[in-house]
């Protein structure tokens, strides 16, 4: 009987494999078709598979705001600094280690009315009033929790959130720097305060840019995109205290009339006081089939 199943696993072993089926091949050479976006990061280049190693073009759904001059893509003379607003690239040049957020004098409470009430201007110069109508709703989900929860803080509180929240920052950097995913960070107020080289590469806006002024994350949306981050920060900002969130947006691109549509995955990071601190996104673009 051991004879006859060794002649069997003989017989198997010397059989010539079936050639492979249509299908098979068909998935093969469907390989050389499908879409694709690679990023250098020693060189900081894209190439695609698309014509002149550019992204898929979304802008015809966003003509009103494509309309609108792309702010975000300037880079300021020097570096926005007041009283009230330390821009991150400044902040990153002072603080490198740990041991900075404590020494430096760039550290102070950051407030958080006033970046909401830049935010607001923004939203009007941008948006019709019905849509502001919409955005309102959703902010008035979740600011007036805000304004309570930070009530009751002294300034030394607000202090002790800000190294928090510089703290905490400085360790995502080092973080998102090991991925390969285009990601940005940005505080409950929408400001962009961290990125990594990939999202730069693929939105074609530079580190400079992005981080030398106010700039907020919704101006890198399109208008439906901005309208659902609103709905789904109303959600989150006092729901599950680990919420990650996956949707889809529109992003700006700093080409004219461009547009790139991305999947999305947002975490939500929490102070002590469990209020959002600050939100990593990380995007990854749906590409079209190539026909």
């Amino acid at each position: 009987m051991a004879n006859d199943e060794y002649a069997q696993l003989t017989d198997l072993l010397n059989t010539n494999p079936p050639s492979p089926t249509d299908d098979f091949v068909d998935f093969e050479e469907d390989k050389e078709f499908r879409p694709f976006i690679e990023i250098n990061i020693e060189t900081l280049t894209m190439r695609s598979s698309y014509p002149n190693n550019e992204t898929p073009n979304s802008y015809v759904y966003n003509e009103w705001h494509s309309a609108m001059p792309n702010l975000a893509r300037e880079v300021p003379a020097v570096p926005e600094q007041d009283e009230f607003y330390v821009a991150p690239i400044l902040v990153r040049q002072h603080v490198k280690h740990p041991d900075d957020i404590y020494l430096t004098q760039l550290i102070k409470p950051y407030r958080y009315p006033r970046a909401y009430h830049a935010l607001i201007s923004y939203l009007k110069r941008r948006f019709s009033k019905g849509q502001l109508i919409e955005i309102a709703k959703c902010m008035a989900k979740y600011r007036p929790s805000f304004i309570s929860a930070t009530k009751s803080l002294h300034e030394n509180d607000l202090l002790f959130t800000e190294h928090s929240f510089q703290r905490s920052l400085l360790e995502y950097e080092h973080l998102i720097a090991l991925s390969p995913s285009p990601i940005a960070i940005w505080r409950r107020t929408g400001e962009i305060v961290a990125l990594t080289d990939t999202f730069a590469v693929m939105t074609g806006y530079s580190r400079k840019a992005l981080l030398s002024k106010r700039t907020f994350i919704v101006e890198l949306m399109d208008d439906e995109s901005t309208i659902k981050y609103f709905r789904s920060f109303s959600e989150l900002a006092f729901g599950d205290l680990n919420a990650t969130y996956l949707t889809d947006c529109n992003l700006r691109k700093a080409e004219d009339r461009n547009y790139l549509r991305c999947c999305c995955i947002w975490t939500i990071k929490r102070d002590v006081f469990d209020i959002p601190m600050l939100i990593v996104g990380q995007f990854l673009p749906v590409l079209d089939r190539i026909s």
